[in-house]
């Protein structure tokens, strides 16, 4: 799921109708459910993302300290990398450089973006509770019972 669409998601379930707070506090079970299965589907993503990206960051690490064989480099086509050469203290700063690279660590970052959204969701929907009994206490002394 995309960021885009887990938050017109929560706009639409955010929204509380002040007039039937019963029926509001019986779907919290289902709203906490809804995102909880997306926010593990989200971290599933994110752990696949960073073993991608650790995969590859090895990948590079042992090419450029010059540890893969000359099928290896062809396998994991690094032929155009070939020609650079780096002090094993820039290794990582090369690796760093890499498209690649860059593209796997904008997808872990922003898989970590969706996953602090939803957790933010969840402790929202985990708050609705307090939330409608408040309103409920506030009209019951509104209306002058007890």
């Amino acid at each position: 799921m995309t960021l885009e669409e887990i938050e017109n998601a929560w706009m639409e379930d955010v929204e509380i109708n002040q007039v039937k707070l019963q029926d509001e506090s019986l779907k919290i079970p289902k709203l906490h459910s809804k995102y909880y299965n997306i926010l593990t589907r989200e971290k599933i993503v994110l752990f696949k993302n960073k073993q991608a990206l650790e995969e590859k960051e090895y990948i590079f690490e042992q090419f450029f300290l010059k540890t893969l064989t000359q099928e290896e480099i062809i396998q994991y086509g690094l032929v155009e990398y070939s020609s650079k050469k780096y002090m094993k203290s820039d290794v990582h700063k090369a690796i760093n450089t890499i498209p690649e690279i860059k593209k796997l660590k904008e997808k872990v970052g922003l898989q970590n973006i969706k996953i602090d959204f939803l957790e933010s969701i969840i402790k929202q929907i985990n708050n609705r509770n307090w939330l409608i009994r408040d309103v409920i206490e506030i009209r019951k002394f509104e209306n002058g019972s007890n």
